[in-house]
């Protein structure tokens, strides 16, 4: 499970990565991309709360009743652990001069 879709960061990164690019360009910098790549290994938590924080507080369970909640989530999920996330980073690097 990963903290938002591989493809809306992609997106995201390909939509505002040239015009920043571009912008610093033209401000005088010299500018370069980089990227890194690495995959985690998640605990039972990141899951939950990944669960948590991708649906608004209106359709989660009252917070009274969140514990129990997070805890189903984790007996049906623990059979299939280890959970990996694969991470891409993408940056754009400028310096002056």
């Amino acid at each position: 499970m990963t903290g938002c879709s591989r493809r809306w960061c992609r997106s995201c990164a390909r939509a505002g990565g040239g015009r920043y690019r571009d912008s610093l360009a033209r401000a005088g910098y010299h500018v370069r991309q980089a990227s890194i790549g690495y995959t985690a290994e998640l605990d039972l938590e990141h899951p939950v709360g990944g669960l948590y924080s991708a649906f608004p507080a209106s359709q989660l369970p009252p917070p009274q009743k969140r514990p129990a909640f997070a805890e189903q989530v984790r007996q049906a999920i623990e059979p299939h652990a280890p959970f990996t996330e694969h991470v891409r980073v993408a940056m754009l690097l400028a310096r002056n001069g």
